[in-house]
């Protein structure tokens, strides 16, 4: 239970937290499991006075943090060729260079209206690029996924979780920067920066367009709902 509040933590709370602070991030997630296991608040209890065991059982809380994020950048990763067409059956490696510096400088990769050739973008749209949708729903709500199981969480797309998504987007799409594919390091010193990047973004639209973003977040919530036929 605690390794699935961490997961639920990282995606609608701290997409890249501290990994210096993880032992009381994960306690944290331990104790609210405890809140409503009685079984598993005796375990909590008797482990308290046991150091070394209560480390051990923080640091393997903890490998839930790597774990979903690398489910949602290979992920992002399967989904981002088809709908960037990269690298596509025509462009050379210099083009591909070009297509990902304009989609990652502009930011347009996230906004609806894209269009990688005409190097366009709907900039009155952001964060409404349908692909954001389409890797929620693959991550998050499946059959037995964190979004079906625990949709309180989830409710109305905590702006946390979708600059997780825009920021494993990201990734994905700079994985082609040389011009040919490598592995994306979707690690908290490669990115951490880009999620509160992406947060604080968020954060400025909620605080300066709070309608718009309502809505947006609602429209997407309802999209998904929609899709996997979930009644709340």
């Amino acid at each position: 239970m605690a390794h699935s509040n961490l997961r639920i933590y990282i995606s609608t709370q701290e997409g890249f937290p501290l990994s210096t602070h993880r032992h009381q991030i994960a306690w944290d997630r331990v104790l609210e499991a405890a809140k409503i296991n009685p079984f598993f608040d005796k375990k909590v209890k008797a482990l308290e006075g046991d150091v070394e065991k209560k480390e051990m059982m923080l640091d393997y809380i903890w490998t839930g943090v790597s774990q979903l994020r690398g489910e949602v950048v290979n992920k992002a990763c399967l989904m981002f060729s088809s709908v960037y067409s990269i690298p596509g059956s025509n462009h050379t490696s210099d083009e591909i260079k070009d297509i990902v510096k304009w989609l990652v400088d502009t930011g347009a990769f996230s906004n609806g209206g894209l269009d990688i050739e005409g190097r366009t973008y709907d900039k009155q749209q952001p964060f409404c690029h349908p692909v954001i949708k389409l890797l929620i729903n693959n991550q998050w709500f499946g059959k037995k996924g964190e979004g079906v199981r625990f949709i309180n969480a989830f409710q109305n797309m905590p702006i946390a979780l979708i600059a997780l998504v825009v920021t494993a987007l990201e990734c994905a799409i700079r994985s082609y920067s040389t011009g040919s594919k490598s592995s994306p390091d979707f690690t908290e010193s490669a990115f951490r920066a880009r999620w509160l990047f992406y947060h604080a973004k968020l954060q400025h639209l909620e605080e300066k367009s709070p309608k718009w973003m309502k809505k947006m977040q609602s429209e997407l919530f309802q999209a998904i709902l929609w899709v996997t036929s979930i009644n709340v």
